[in-house]
């Protein structure tokens, strides 16, 4: 299980990295066109130079594995163990990045926010993310005049990601109120907008019975009460 603060015990060597990921590019291309916008905020924004060289290199394989993953979804096909293994490279890669690469607040935001969306989007293990959400909120409340200025949007996919993340956890409200004030603030209220813009970063919409669209209609409800 990954874990903050602890190191990795084994290292994967880099030929065999580099091998496996060009290997799922390949298995991924054909599905990249139908899922083109997905990711494409990370590298198009006026903020993308701030991306750390490697952490940028994991998010173009993320986008690989996620337009695999959804596709299987749509079928309603278990995922290859082939593409498993390469899943769990990647976030054996995002979890080493602080280790390997002295990174700085804002990169450790986005970090944890795609730890985060992997762990309850993808594999749904809620219960594993409790020990990053302290540590994500700290570097929001760091980053925070940045990311309202610069990268409004880029902010929006993170408060949704904890916010969903941590229902039931303390912080949960935290991350709310602000999901609901930014919201607001940016003019967004509809599913198929929201949608939109986080699929440009790491989302997929899943209808017709998408959890993360019932979460988003359940806070739109609250703010309207308030």
């Amino acid at each position: 299980m990954m874990r903050p603060g602890c190191p990795l015990v084994f290292d994967i060597p880099m030929g065999f990295e580099t091998k496996c990921l060009q290997a799922l590019a390949e298995r991924a291309r054909p599905l990249r066109k139908k899922y083109p916008e997905l990711g494409s905020s990370f590298f198009n924004s006026p903020w993308a130079d701030v991306l750390h060289p490697r952490l940028r290199t994991i998010i173009r394989s993320f986008q690989d594995a996620l337009s695999i993953y959804e596709e299987l979804i749509c079928c309603n096909t278990d995922l290859p163990m082939v593409d498993h293994n390469c899943a769990l490279l990647l976030a054996n890669r995002l979890h080493a990045l602080p280790y390997e690469y002295d990174i700085s607040s804002l990169n450790e935001t986005i970090r944890l926010a795609i730890t985060v969306y992997i762990l309850t989007r993808i594999w749904e293990f809620q219960a594993s993310i409790v020990n990053f959400i302290p540590s994500l909120r700290d570097h929001l409340e760091e980053n925070s005049e940045f990311l309202e200025k610069s990268a409004p949007d880029l902010l929006f996919w993170i408060l949704f990601n904890a916010a969903f993340g941590s229902v039931g956890f303390e912080s949960h409200p935290w991350f709310v109120k602000r999901l609901q004030c930014l919201a607001r603030d940016i003019t967004l209220s509809e599913w198929d907008e929201v949608a939109s813009v986080m699929e440009g970063f790491l989302f997929v919409s899943r209808p017709p019975n998408d959890p993360a669209q019932e979460f988003w209609e359940k806070v739109t409800r609250e703010a309207d009460v308030d």
